[in-house]
Parts: structure tokens; C-alpha cells; sequence
């Protein structure tokens, strides 16, 4: 069942009333109810998978709570990562393993499991995951209903791809009576047009380019040019895909009165890469800074919240040691976020670039602060800023030809046409393609632009007085896009992962 889909709305709009139409006691049931028949839609038998998970982790919580040693920790986070690793990894490994076989023996030993991927998987393990690292962390206490846990997980609009939200900052809301408000409700509303707006009219429209451009037919004759255009294309179809994607899972929790934090934040605008991570896939470079990153560099984190991004420490005057374990720290991290991403080589490779960005900007930042002018340029030079934009938008989107790419060499192939001057002479593809391209990059800094117009003073006072008439011609104007191309065809990018 997709949120791109009639039959969504349906569902949506049978659970909403529902919901509303219940006493308290009920709500939680019915809930719960809905969310396993909305999983199981897809297929039933990973529904049982899910429902076994949810009861490893309930009963890991108890065990963990009031003596979590070392072995039940490692128990907890090995079980998870066990599940995890045998349906996404298994084939992954074998084809590693059987490659480096071949090359030395020319044989390929070990056989190949073709595992179909449980649905939202990697989002419901990490989610579950959290739940037990925070006990054994002494951060929170083991929840003593086991229906309130199992929705924790199970709620759907977070159950295929996230917002990655943490238990004590979603079970309380399950908790306690929720009253309608009309504002919530409109809000929720708002979130699900715009985000079906993102994915049916702008990620789905240019997607068609972006498969031409990446297949194996017609990449090799790619220029320079094209393949720039096809990383923006890209970046900005994942974008929007998966923008799209968080803004409905919000709006339809807001429905029912339950907050989701924002997972976006117009990452393209970010000046650093530091600074695209707090604005990209929020709840997930969150997680990850709690549960992996801060940790393998050998500090205690505080409280978990999925807010923030992945903040990279850059600390003060430090040891050479020090510092040496928060790179290490930051390769690891990123090796591993890479590899969250999908089970191949082209992710981890991703994964890399992005933790090598992180790195020299980090070496950046260092001379910086010994340079005064660099300081000054950094901190307050428009000129500077702009430049880290557009430093930071190419670094970004050119990641993204490795995130598409089918395999190394398409990706390596790709990459290499962007530093040969002569590959700059020619484009390949019809002129619409970097026409719709370009209006997409215009249009996305022109829509942060107006945003962070209408926040200030006087335009604020001006739009409040007639912002909803504007809001009305905007929104109506969207319902009407998102009818016309509504076809519950095209699947989110995430749910692959």
C-alpha cells in the first residue's frame, strides 16, 4: 500500500475517523490493528517477522533493566544486527567473498541466498535498537505494556521509512487521551498534499530522464555535461522522493494528533557539508550520531533525540591521538552509513566520499580559526558563504552518481568524464531534460528564498494579514496537481533501503 495511492487515502481516511471516533482504551488497539494490516498488505509472512522482532526487543528490555552488563548489551545490539544482516547482507558478503575466491582460485565456493528484503527493515531495526541501547545506557526504563511497545515500532506511518522517531519521544503520545484540534488536523493535512505534491508531481516527472541517463545502455555515451545534469537531476528526485515521503508520514500522524519530528530542511542550501547533514535525512544522521558515531569516539553521548543531524565534533586544541580516533571515528561512521544504504559497493564508496567531504572541512575549519581573515570570510563574508553553497552543492550532488550508479564501474566511469575538459564539448540528451533540470535548481532556492523572506519583519506582519488567502490559492492549486497526476504507480526510492 503506498502513500502515493488511492487506496491510501482510504485507508488513511478510515483510520483518521476511527481513531476520533473511539474512546481512549481503544485507540491504542486499533491502531495497532491497522498498522500490521496496512505492513502486511505487502506481504504477510514478513509481517510475522516484525511481530518476532518487537518481541525479542520487548523481552531484551526487561532483561537489560536493572543490570545491563556487557554481555547483554552486546546480546541486544547482536540479535538485532543479526535479523538485519541475515535478509539484507548474507548475499552481499557471499558475493564478496566468492569474487575474491575467484580471482585467486577461479572458483566461487560459497552459494548465493536471493532473499527478498523485508519492508522497511533497516528502519524498524535501528528504531528497535534504540529502544534497547537506551536501557542499557540507564537513559530510560523498560516499557511495561507490551501494546504500547509494539505500536512504538508498528505505527505506520513511520514504519517503512521512517521519520526515525525514539521511544520516549513517541510511546508517551500513544499514552495519553489526544484531543482533536482543528489546527493539528489542518497541518496534517497540509503536510500530506505538499508531500504528495514532491513525490507524484516533481520526483516522479523526472525520474524517467534519470533512468535513461543511468542505464547501461546510454551511460557510456554520456558527456560531462549530461552526467553533471543527471547527478542534479538525481539529487534532486531523491529529494524530493524522499522529502515527499517524510511530509506525509508526518502529515498523516499529525491527523491523529501524534508529532513526528521535520527529517528535511533545504539540505541543498547548506554551506558544509556538516551543515547539509543537519539538514538531510535528520532523523537518521541523529540516530547515527548517538548510537555509533559519539560513541566510537570514546565519549558517553547524553540523551538520545532524533533532532540535530550529525553533528561533527571539531573540538579545541586536542591530542594527535585524539583527533586521530575522530577521523577514525568519522570513516567508520560513514563506511557503515553507506552500507545502511544498500548492500553494495557503490554505497560504501558513497558513504566515503561523504565522510572525505566531512574531513576537509574539518581540515578547513581548523586553519580558519588560525587565520583571521579566513575566519572573517567563513563566518560573515557573503562571498564565502556563497562559495560554500556552491563548493558544497557539487560535492553533493556529484555523490549522487555514486548512489545511483548499478556498479562501480558505471559509477568510476561517470565520475571521470567530470574532470576530462573535452568531455564539456557536447550534450546528448533532449533539451527539456536541462531545461526541467534547471528549473528545478532555480525553483528550489527560490522557494528557501521566499521562505526565509516571509519569516522576517515586515513582510512577516504583511503575510500574516493575508497569508490565508495565499495559503488557500497555493494549497487548492496543489490538490489540483497532485489529482491530475495521482497514480500509485511509482514507489518510494527508500523503501529499498
Amino acid at each position: 500500500m503506498l502513500f502515493n495511492s488511492l487506496t491510501y487515502l482510504v485507508f488513511l481516511t478510515i483510520m483518521a475517523v476511527g481513531f476520533w471516533c473511539l474512546p481512549h482504551r481503544a485507540r491504542q488497539p486499533f491502531l495497532l490493528i491497522g498498522s500490521l494490516a496496512f505492513y502486511c498488505s505487502w506481504r504477510w509472512q514478513y509481517g510475522l517477522l516484525l511481530i518476532a522482532s518487537i518481541a525479542i526487543n520487548f523481552q531484551l528490555g526487561r532483561l537489560l533493566h536493572p543490570s545491563p552488563s556487557h554481555a547483554k548489551r552486546a546480546l541486544a545490539v547482536a540479535l538485532n544486527l543479526a535479523i538485519l544482516g541475515y535478509y539484507k547482507y548474507l548475499g552481499f558478503f557471499a558475493e564478496t567473498l566468492n569474487s575474491i575466491a575467484y580471482a585467486f582460485t577461479g572458483e566461487r565456493p560459497v552459494p548465493v541466498l536471493h532473499l527478498v528484503l523485508p519492508l522497511g527493515i533497516s528502519f524498524y531495526t535501528f528504531q528497535l535498537m534504540s529502544y534497547v541501547i537506551d536501557i542499557a545506557r540507564g537513559d530510560r526504563l523498560p516499557e511495561r505494556r507490551f501494546l504500547s511497545f509494539a505500536l512504538y515500532p508498528l505505527f505506520w506511518p513511520h514504519l517503512i521509512a521512517g521519520p526515525i522517531v525514539r521511544s520516549h519521544e513517541l510511546i508517551p503520545q500513544f499514552q495519553r487521551p489526544q484531543r482533536f484540534s482543528y489546527e493539528r488536523f489542518s497541518e496534517g493535512l497540509a503536510y500530506i498534499v505538499y508531500g504528495l505534491f514532491l513525490k507524484v508531481v516533481l520526483a516522479d516527472n523526472i525520474a524517467p530522464f534519470v533512468d535513461e541517463g543511468f542505464s547501461t545502455a546510454t551511460y557510456l555515451r554520456n558527456s560531462a555535461l549530461d552526467n553533471w545534469t543527471l547527478a542534479f537531476a538525481f539529487g534532486f528526485q531523491i529529494y524530493f522522493d524522499f522529502a515527499g515521503y517524510s511530509s506525509i508520514a508526518i502529515g498523516s500522524a499529525r491527523l491523529i494528533g501524534i508529532w513526528f519530528p521535520d527529517n528535511f530542511n533545504f539540505p541543498y542550501v547548506a554551506s558544509s557539508p556538516r551543515e547539509f547533514w543537519r539538514r538531510w535525512h535528520i532523523t537518521l544522521s541523529s540516530w547515527i550520531r548517538d548510537y555509533l558515531y559519539i560513541p566510537l569516539q570514546g565519549v558517553m553521548p547524553g540523551p538520545s533525540h532524533s533532532t540535530g543531524g550529525l553533528s561533527v565534533q571539531e573540538g579545541d586544541e586536542r591530542g594527535r591521538l585524539d583527533a586521530r580516533r575522530r577521523n577514525l571515528a568519522l570513516l567508520v561512521t560513514w563506511m557503515l552509513m553507506g552500507l545502511w544504504h544498500g548492500a553494495a559497493w557503490t554505497f560504501v564508496l558513497w558513504g566515503l566520499w561523504h565522510a572525505l567531504l566531512l574531513l576537509l572541512y574539518r581540515a578547513w575549519s581548523g586553519l580558519a580559526r588560525r587565520t583571521t581573515s579566513l575566519r572573517r570570510m567563513q563566518e560573515r563574508s557573503a562571498l564565502g558563504q556563497l562559495a560554500g553553497v556552491l563548493i558544497t552543492l557539487a560535492a553533493v550532488m556529484a555523490s549522487w552518481i555514486l548512489f545511483r550508479a548499478s556498479s562501480v564501474e558505471q559509477a568510476f566511469t561517470m565520475l571521470a568524464t567530470l574532470a576530462k575538459p573535452k568531455a564539456y564539448l557536447s550534450i546528448t540528451y533532449k533539451e527539456n531534460f536541462y531545461l526541467v533540470t534547471f528549473l528545478y535548481t532555480v525553483g528550489f532556492f527560490a522557494t528557501f528564498a521566499l521562505r526565509e523572506a516571509l519569516a522576517r519583519d515586515p513582510l512577516a506582519r504583511a503575510w500574516n494579514r493575508v497569508g490565508w488567502i495565499a495559503h488557500s490559492l497555493v494549497y487548492t492549486l496543489l490538490v489540483v496537481l497532485v489529482a491530475s497526476y495521482l497514480r500509485g504507480q511509482q514507489q518510494f526510492i527508500y523503501f529499498q533501503f
